[in-house]
């Protein structure tokens, strides 16, 4: 935040007729880790992936799940002011977790099993720490993610990633327009999934004294899978399929090769609340075609010192569109809106 004041400097009586009025301009800048320091977020993200499923980890094994939505509390405050912003150190007040598991739903004591990780899961959540590293021009990066295991870090990362908002150096003007090549929101941090190919572009235009920042990506990706023949009588090793070095195979009517073709398609819409320096509320979505169905949404929304929201029941869902008996049915992110 910025803040111009001028200052007259008068001559004296006697000098009045040799010096003239002198009039210039200080300016001085605001902390900008200020707004930050005790603020509660609403957050919640949904996934819907066969390639980023959530690992369900129950006393007796674990469930994989496709589909799953993570809606929590977020309280962050200033840790460490540096020369250009600081960091401001994260963690929930409160989370809540609903999967969809490939299985364990069938028998009542797998459904138990499942209720029995998710509350685990939950507790170690409300233990862990993301860290953010706050720009004086209201750039955030998370820079660190803090918790009990792999499965929980990766986890409690997602609902930090609509926090990430490259911003334009040049400042703010109606009409302002920039790109970026690093967003979290089109990125999948699913195991070996990467996508050399990103293109985003943001749009900033006023609105209601503040700034709407639309924005538009495109991720893609071209893999090529060789086929290796273990012998004669035997399919393709799968163990095999995705290395490098691949020995043509001999036999007729087999493919040399695979092109595989992936794309990720981002649209999200921000408010940049030009008083505090930040995104104070944020809604996405991403779209996967080609060899990776994907759906992703999301929601960011600053929340008030003592605002008290719902963020629903922990446990085992029924898949999108589906119902499976004894389980409730998924509702999908955009009617949890407070």
């Amino acid at each position: 935040m910025l803040w111009v004041f001028s200052l007259a400097q008068l001559a004296s009586a006697a000098e009045v007729e040799e010096e003239e009025e002198v009039s210039e301009e200080i300016f001085v800048y605001s902390d900008a880790l200020a707004p930050w320091d005790k603020t509660r977020w609403w957050v919640v993200t949904e996934s819907v992936s066969e390639r980023n499923s959530l690992e369900v980890v129950t006393l007796t094994g674990s469930f994989a799940a496709p589909a799953w939505q993570l809606s929590a509390i977020l309280y962050c405050e200033v840790v460490r002011r540096l020369d250009r912003g600081g960091i401001v150190e994260c963690s929930p007040e409160d989370a809540a977790v609903r999967v969809a598991t490939r299985d364990g739903w069938q028998r009542e004591a797998d459904r138990e099993a499942v209720e029995e990780g998710l509350a685990r899961l939950v507790g170690d959540l409300k233990r862990g720490k993301v860290r953010l590293r706050v720009r004086d021009h209201g750039d955030v990066v998370v820079s660190r993610e803090q918790g009990d295991s792999e499965e929980e870090a990766r986890l409690l990362s997602r609902a930090f990633d609509a926090f990430h908002l490259d911003l334009p150096d040049e400042g703010w003007y109606d009409g302002v327009q920039w790109t970026t090549t690093n967003e979290p929101l089109i990125r999948l941090r699913a195991l070996d999934e990467t996508f050399g190919l990103e293109v985003v572009v943001h749009y900033g235009n006023r609105y209601r004294g503040n700034m709407l920042i639309q924005t538009i990506g495109q991720a893609r990706k071209s893999s090529v899978y060789g086929m290796k023949l273990v012998d004669e009588n035997t399919r393709y090793s799968p163990e095999e399929r995705f290395q490098a070095g691949w020995t043509k195979p001999t036999a007729p009517g087999l493919p040399k090769e695979l092109t595989v073709e992936s794309t990720l398609d981002l649209s999200a819409t921000a408010i940049l609340d030009q008083k505090l320096g930040f995104v104070s509320e944020r809604v996405w979505v991403v779209r996967g075609s080609g060899a990776i169905p994907l759906y992703r949404s999301g929601r960011l929304k600053l929340l008030g010192k003592k605002e008290i929201l719902e963020l629903g029941e922990t446990g085992q869902v029924s898949p999108p569109l589906k119902s499976r008996p004894g389980l409730p049915l998924w509702e999908p992110v955009e009617g949890s809106a407070p």
